[in-house]
């Protein structure tokens, strides 16, 4: 809340004290600022106004076209960067799309050798089987 010099006497306090700061204009146009109760009122601050430009002679018109080509130049620039942008995300989408093809090929060939790994056990316990049957034969017939 900002109070002005003339309201400190209608006692307009609110949430405490050092809620409320007092800001005091005088004429040299500088600013004083510090708590409304008076805590601190030995440290505020002097704030001086920020200086102006100087209004220039240019003609208006002028500083306009210089303004206008400026501004066509950064339109410029950004719809180059806006096509370099479209350019990588093509490249990318490129890239993307070769990596999910080969994916799925690596995919396919982890199938296949899934298939083929499968298969070979499938015969390796059938030969594990018939040799477990031949020694057994073999081994029973010996001691007869």
């Amino acid at each position: 809340m900002i109070r002005k010099p003339d309201d400190a006497a209608t006692g307009d306090a609110s949430s405490g004290p050092g809620a409320m700061v007092r800001l005091e204009v005088s004429a040299g146009r500088q600013v004083t600022a510090g708590p409304a109760d008076g805590a601190a009122a030995g440290s505020g601050a002097r704030i001086i106004a920020f200086p102006r430009r100087p209004v220039s002679a240019e003609d208006p018109e002028m500083r306009l076209r210089r303004a206008l080509a400026a501004l066509d130049a950064a339109l410029s620039g950004q719809h180059r960067a806006v096509l370099d942008w479209q350019k990588a995300v093509g490249a990318l989408r490129t890239s993307t799309t070769s990596l999910r093809d080969n994916l799925v090929g690596y995919q396919a060939d982890l199938d296949t050798l899934g298939k083929r790994v499968g298969a070979v056990r499938d015969q390796a316990e059938r030969l594990a089987g018939w040799a477990d049957d031949t020694l057994a034969a073999t081994t029973g017939s010996g001691k007869r």
